[in-house]
């Protein structure tokens, strides 16, 4: 099987490990095998508006979120910070949020 039209850069992988999931637990979640997920997430597969429909729920985004820009490195940034900020309880969340209104 070839390559299906030309692939582009994308954000499954920091998306996945973000959040934790494994590429099996992902494949399965999609329906796919884990060979496709590894060459959707390479870009040895053209990641389609049909696959991108299919992951981003699994990854909690919206499909448009697993383009990514080619040198938009602050996404890598905001993606660890929103990471974080799902794993401090709700207290320690809201003084996070407080402090940033003030910067």
């Amino acid at each position: 099987m070839g390559v299906e039209g030309s692939a582009m850069s994308n954000r499954i992988k920091i998306l996945r490990k973000n959040r934790h999931i494994t590429l099996e637990t992902l494949a399965e979640l999609c329906g796919t095998s884990l060979r496709m997920i590894q060459y959707l997430e390479g870009g040895q597969r053209q990641l389609t508006q049909k696959w991108m429909e299919r992951i981003a729920p699994h990854l909690g985004v919206q499909p448009y979120e697993l383009i990514k820009d080619i040198g938009d490195e602050n996404k890598v940034i905001d993606d660890e910070f929103i990471n974080f900020m799902r794993t401090v309880d709700k207290s320690l969340r809201d003084e996070i949020i407080s402090l940033v209104k003030k910067l």
